[in-house]
């Protein structure tokens, strides 16, 4: 058993140390390059957001204008009026563009930009069609009731590449002697069960690496299940409601805690799924934060710039009360 432990720990100090790398600084002092960021299909308008990169050890940059920028916006080939707003408006922020009005499935958008001396850019993507779900339901883990389990049952469409994401938030109510407090925040899922988001492999058990994804948003392609049926397995802690009386110092203390959850569905566009792929890569890189691997890049598809061109169908339950106890 002793000889297993130091051929294994050999085995990963030869691996780490034979790799080299070669880190290119050529592009350290790139010039300045535009940013675009636009999720088409999600919403009552397409929001477009323009600026401009800091490339490292840049000095005195010009102060930049997207509302000065030459943006141009096509649907399925024909060019639509973009309004620009330097106000917040629902779901609108400050200092955007927009074009007014809902898109369709498989409606192509294509964006160009360009500003100042900067080289112009252009991307697009498809919308994707939304994500259906045929039952949400949430329920105690039948073999461990400490466990909460969200089942969500969807039928993957055969015609197409299709990519997926789900993030559950939960409402945590407080009330103490009247007054309320609360809170919202997503769930961290244990995935053991569930092969379509675990994606630990054999050699991530060696070097001691968990998988965790990125701001709790779980995301898969549909490579697994082409054409089918499945239901997604989610689980988490299992946490009760309650209220409860006690007497203090200070009087008597009456509180009550409450936990409601909200689910949200994403379909996404090719281009927006390997957005987050590069970002939950990066974000579990723990050799490359440790100088032993490389830092990988994130994914773009703006041609001559950064950003994400990607296309975004998004729905939500309404808050789901929690569970009882018994």
């Amino acid at each position: 058993m002793r000889l297993n432990k130091y051929l294994s720990g050999a085995a990963i100090l030869s691996l780490i140390s034979s790799c080299t790398y070669y880190i290119p600084l050529d592009n350290v002092n790139e010039p300045s390059k535009l940013v675009l960021y636009c999720y088409p299909g999600n919403g009552e308008n397409t929001v477009v957001r323009l600026s401009r990169s800091l490339p490292v050890g840049s000095k005195n940059v010009p102060e930049f204008s997207a509302e000065r920028a030459e943006v141009h916006f096509f649907l399925n080939g024909e060019e639509q009026p973009l309004q620009w707003t330097d106000d917040s408006l629902p779901g609108i922020p400050t200092q955007s563009f927009y074009r007014p009005g809902r898109l369709n499935d498989k409606d192509l958008v294509r964006i160009t930009a360009a500003a100042d001396e900067m080289k112009a850019v252009t991307s697009s993507t498809v919308v994707p069609a939304p994500f259906l779900a045929d039952s949400i339901r949430m329920e105690r883990e039948p073999s461990d009731p400490g466990k909460l389990l969200f089942r969500i049952h969807f039928t993957d469409r055969q015609d197409t590449d299709n990519y997926y994401a789900v993030r559950v938030e939960c409402r945590q109510t407080n009330y103490l002697n009247g007054d309320y407090k609360e809170w919202i925040y997503a769930i961290n899922f244990d995935l053991d069960k569930e092969p379509l988001l675990n994606t630990n492999s054999g050699l991530d058990d060696i070097l001691m690496r968990e998988e965790n994804y990125y701001q709790d948003l779980y995301f898969w392609d549909d490579s697994q299940i082409r054409g089918k049926s499945y239901t997604l397995r989610l689980r988490a802690n299992y946490l009760p409601d309650s209220e409860d009386t006690y007497d203090t110092p200070e009087g008597e203390v009456h509180t009550i805690y409450k936990y409601q959850y909200r689910i949200s569905l994403y379909s996404l566009s090719e281009e927006f799924y390997k957005y987050l792929k590069s970002m939950n890569d990066q974000h579990n890189n723990e050799l490359g934060k440790t100088e032993l691997a490389p830092i990988r890049a994130t994914y773009t598809n703006v041609t001559n710039g950064i950003g994400l061109v990607g296309g975004c169908r998004f729905t939500q339950t309404g808050w789901l009360d929690n569970l009882p106890a018994e």
